[in-house]
């Protein structure tokens, strides 16, 4: 079976449908069931799959939508949604459900992630820019990272604010001198947490990369003026369980502590792209017309090479 989404929006970036996920036979292209969302003027943002026991089997399907509402206060909103396949190939016994209102609209496709103990981990960011009106928006977006357990909050703020938390170059968390094992018992003990963007107006709004304990993302900061274009853009690498610079810097440091951003100069950026080679790790960006590869420091990266090699 595959899942994909419809929606017309219009220039302006409206939608005056239901956002809508349907299912069709691969052979056939039979229409084998369709979901539909509780929220009207919605669409789907890419809709991505999971096969968490690496069986071959997808046992999940995530997507975020961007839906509008009138009350109390006029405006775009997104919330996170999961199909569980229940082990079946019958989509009609498949079942979806809301696991995270983000109350900011999401566009871009998130990503997700095991831990050491076969924790399901989610990642996805806020923010949307089909308009002028989207444009000068200097909303604060989200991005979160949480684990998928069968009980556990829908409201993004009751997990780990990490906005504040800085990770220094002898690698304590501040404020405190915490030792970092403490910051993924707290993060844990929330089942995740979240992050405010800095700067009035910085969105999410492409793909996700989770690799090597790293998770990458590119953000996009609009000008603010309708009558100029353009903006710059941002590289952030996070640790995955704590959404914060991780003990050994990912992209070096600053000041006495890790950075958990870079930024790309001017232009709208892509996704991350990750090399990975017996040697080096690259990180490609397209960006303002050109590619940048900023360098990273990304640890538990599989790398290509000979292990062992005994001859006879």
């Amino acid at each position: 079976a595959a899942c994909w989404s419809q929606a017309t929006i219009s220039p302006g970036g409206d939608c005056a449908q239901t956002g809508k996920i349907f299912v069709l036979d691969l052979r056939s292209g039979t229409l084998l069931r369709t979901f539909t969302l509780a929220d009207p003027q919605s669409f789907v943002a890419d809709i991505f799959a999971c096969d968490w026991g690496i069986d071959y089997t997808v046992d999940r399907i995530y997507f975020g939508d961007c839906h509008y509402v009138s009350a109390p206060v006029k405006g775009w909103q997104g919330k996170i949604y999961r199909i569980l396949t229940n082990n079946q190939t019958d989509p009609n016994l498949w079942t979806m459900n809301m696991i995270m209102d983000m109350q900011q609209p999401i566009t871009g496709e998130g990503s997700v992630a095991t831990d050491e103990y076969n924790n399901l981990w989610v990642y996805f960011g806020t923010g949307r820019l089909y308009s002028d009106i989207d444009e000068s928006n200097l909303t604060q977006h989200t991005y979160v990272g949480f684990r998928d357990d069968t009980v556990h909050t829908t409201d993004y703020t009751q997990l780990y604010n990490v906005t504040n938390v800085n990770v220094d170059t002898n690698g304590l968390v501040q404020p405190g001198d915490l030792p970092f094992d403490s910051l993924v018992t707290m993060v844990n003990d929330r089942l995740g947490w979240y992050r405010t963007f800095s700067t009035a107006g910085e969105r999410s709004l492409t793909s996700s990369l989770v690799l090597g304990g790293a998770v990458l993302f590119t953000t996009f900061v609009p000008s603010g003026d309708i009558c100029a274009y353009g903006g710059s853009g941002n590289l952030y690498a996070l640790f995955y369980r704590t959404g914060t610079a991780y003990e050994k810097a990912f992209l070096g440091d600053t000041l006495g502590y890790n950075r958990i951003a870079l930024g790309l100069g001017s232009g709208y950026p892509s996704e991350p792209a990750l090399y990975v080679s017996a040697d080096q790790t690259k990180v490609f960006i397209q960006v303002g017309g050109g590619i940048v590869s900023p360098e990273t420091g990304i640890p538990g990266l599989p790398r290509a090479g000979v292990i062992l090699w005994k001859g006879r």
